[in-house]
């Protein structure tokens, strides 16, 4: 009587673990996808913000490229116009030879001096403008740079988050 008792006490308590332990793997397995669920949700989160910021990126250096394209038209003007003066000032430079100054018009004299002062003024101002140009294509050309291996590190970024699919996602593909 006592051994049939320690029998139907033992089934019990074996029955009763078994649904303990049934309980306990089905909270941990409700606990792991869970888990899972919110670090999906982060992922995706991350991708979208990651997303955006190349965009972001990608404008931005549309941007920069207009702007140097901009600006190195620019230098090809001023560059231009550094040329035109010094052609002038060239033809006015010719024109100033000692017959010309004896026998030649004074007051046409006094309009070419006062052309080749206003044409190296205009050749100092074109000098400096240019000068001042190119360091800023350069400084634009650094930013690209730096843009360009910022939009590298979020390709990468988006990359990277688009290979980590969740565990469970990946199980229940191959179910």
């Amino acid at each position: 009587m006592l051994l049939k008792f320690a029998s139907w006490l033992a089934q019990k308590l074996v029955g009763a673990l078994l649904i303990v332990v049934i309980a306990l793997a089905g909270y941990g397995v409700w606990l792991f996808l869970q888990e899972e669920g919110l670090l999906e949700q982060g992922r995706v989160a991350k991708l979208q913000q990651a997303i955006t910021d190349r965009e972001r990126l990608l404008v931005a250096q549309a941007a920069i490229e207009r702007r140097i394209a901009g600006m190195r038209a620019e230098v090809a003007a001023q560059e231009e116009r550094l040329k035109q003066a010094e052609k002038i000032i060239a033809t006015l430079r010719r024109l100033e030879s000692w017959w010309d100054r004896l026998w030649h018009n004074p007051s046409q004299q006094a309009a070419n001096a006062e052309q080749t002062r206003r044409m190296e003024a205009l050749k100092r101002e074109s000098t400096g403008k240019l000068a001042d140009l190119q360091r800023a294509v350069t400084q634009v050309v650094w930013e690209k740079d730096g843009l360009e291996l910022a939009l590298r590190r979020a390709n990468h970024e988006v990359g990277r988050l688009e290979e980590s699919r969740s565990r469970a996602r990946h199980y229940t593909m191959l179910a």
